[in-house]
């Protein structure tokens, strides 16, 4: 709820706030890495950087129980890779909890084996939740693979001297029918600091993914070179402000189709407390995949998705177009969202071009059947409450549906869901159509209050005093609310506004810069009227 009464311009003028310009009308005008899948037979697992050797030493090997010469191995037996659920693992972070996976390269007896992690020859890390057929130390374990593969949860405690070096896990191998033992060394690179690439196209991700003893990380969410943009939902938040935060950054797009730098206050606090702007954040494809930085440990959850280019597509100008012609699978989101005062008049064409139709109405558009599906391109438009919808085949021939809306707000969702999708193409247009007793005389965005007109500014926000000179060099002032009507007035168009959220605030045009109690318009109309803006 928002309220605006006399007690508001009591608040500090330097706060930045939206705000009303209104004007008098003279002459109006309109204006990579590893990860855990298995290597093809016979080749090196993983890329260059990770060392894999095999090793011919005189001495006995002994690790474990493990007994007999150490010859060199002609063919291995056992593959290692490392692997995380979420992440990828071209280098490892102190406090993850990461898999490493054992698998034969080829059938054969059973392979007893030992494997053990250290850094420079020093024991680190520690295998987590295993049986030990013997009484090795946390950072060796023993056991047989009678399988074709086994896999181990392992773990490093946080230190400092792991910095720029690498980790090397030491497998040592005997097939029951040979005597001999076989030695593999595979190193990793240790990074220094919390940077994780999430490797899913989709995931759920929590506090509970993260190690407890790093206080900041960094997460690279996956970016592909297909186009498809990145949806993330904040599902859970609970970190004292003091205590931690997280937030998102990267390429966004704003409502008005302008890209911008995103980049969220902190995110600290609960959940509820947040809007939804920052709750639900879209970024559009770009070459540097966003990310998220978390502090002090917050707990979190949250899940995203990779969605293609044409998701999230709002449209606020007084006209535009767009065309598709897909030649895979999409699910497409369009959103044309005029301001206050105008209907939006809108032309579809859909089908095949080289084919001819007959332009109609909106009687082409039926009202969905639950449950039925469409093998094709599905077009649903959604206007209020209302929702009609119509499913093109290949081979159907264009139809061409026209439309006014009953608001200033519509949306369009197009599913194409065929095999046979190269015929199939969908052409969009629209215009505004003011609605003369609300816009009268006034420009595209502006509303008619008698003489005035007014508009509400969200682009952006300024202080009290840069507010009015922004709206005098418009040719107005902040607006002068002088009675009811102009109070409903207000309120419908902040209502009906393509940038309102109800965490908005707005300024108007009284104030008491002047004697500190003594309220005033800055256009110089009386000041007698008082009243609350209610948005529930």
């Amino acid at each position: 709820m928002v309220r605006v009464t006399m007690l508001l311009f009591t608040a500090l003028f330097f706060l930045e706030k939206c705000w009303f310009c209104t004007c008098l009308v003279i002459n109006p005008g309109s204006s990579g890495g590893l990860t855990s899948g298995d290597p093809a037979p016979g080749r090196s697992p993983g890329p260059p950087e990770i060392e894999l050797t095999t090793l011919l030493l005189p001495q006995e090997a002994d690790e474990c129980g493990l007994e007999g010469n150490v010859q060199l191995a002609t063919e291995n037996f056992i593959n290692l890779t490392l692997g995380h659920r979420l992440f990828i693992t071209d280098h490892l972070v102190a406090g993850m909890e990461y898999q490493v996976n054992l698998k034969r390269i080829r059938e054969g007896p059973v392979i007893t084996f030992s494997i053990k992690s250290t850094v420079d020859g020093v024991p680190k890390g520690k295998f987590i939740n295993t049986i030990d057929e013997l009484n090795c130390w946390p950072n060796v374990f023993k056991s047989h693979l009678n399988g074709s593969a086994l896999t181990l949860k392992w773990t490093m405690e946080d230190s400092e001297e792991l910095a720029k070096t690498n980790l090397t896990f030491e497998v040592n191998y005997q097939v029951s029918d040979d005597p001999s033992v076989y030695r593999v060394i595979y190193s990793f690179p240790i990074s220094q600091d919390c940077q994780l690439r999430l490797k899913k196209e989709e995931a759920v991700i929590s506090w509970r993914d993260f190690p407890h003893s790093i206080s900041d990380c960094q997460v690279w969410f996956p970016s592909h070179d297909t186009g498809h943009s990145l949806v993330i939902e904040l599902t859970r938040l609970n970190v004292p402000c003091s205590k931690g935060y997280i937030h998102f950054s990267g390429l966004n797009i704003t409502q008005h189709q302008q890209f911008r730098s995103h980049r969220q206050a902190h995110l600290c606090g609960k959940l509820e407390e947040l809007p939804e702007s920052d709750r639900n954040v879209y970024f559009p494809f770009s070459h540097t995949p966003p990310v998220m930085h978390t502090h002090g440990n917050p707990v979190f959850a949250l899940s995203y998705h990779l969605v293609d280019y044409c998701y999230n597509v709002t449209f606020v100008a007084r006209n535009g177009s767009f065309e598709l012609k897909p030649t895979e699978e999409l699910q497409c989101t369009f959103k044309i969202y005029l301001p206050y005062g105008n209907r939006v008049a809108l032309n579809l064409q859909i089908g095949d071009s080289t084919s001819t139709g007959t332009p109609a109405t909106d009687a082409l558009l039926q009202n969905p059947k639950s449950g039925e599906k469409c093998d094709g391109l599905l077009t649903q438009l959604h206007d209020g409450d209302n929702t009609w919808s119509h499913c093109t085949k290949p081979g159907d021939a264009e139809r061409r549906i026209e439309i006014v809306s009953r608001g200033n707000k519509v949306v369009l969702r197009v599913n194409v869901r065929s095999s046979n999708r190269g015929s199939l193409g969908l052409r969009m247009m629209y215009h505004a159509t003011p609605i003369e007793e609300i816009v009268g005389a006034c420009g595209f965005g502006w509303v008619t209050l008698k003489q005035f007109c007014v508009t509400a500014v969200e682009e952006f926000k300024l202080p009290w005093a840069q507010a009015e000179m922004e709206c005098i060099r418009r040719g107005g002032h902040l607006a002068s609310i002088r009675s009811d009507y102009a109070q409903n007035i207000i309120n419908n168009l902040l209502l009906n506004s393509p940038g309102y959220r109800d965490h908005n605030a707005y300024w108007i045009g009284a104030s008491d810069k002047i004697v500190e109690g003594d309220f005033r318009w800055s256009d110089g109309l009386p000041f007698s009227f008082t009243s609350e803006y209610n948005a529930d």
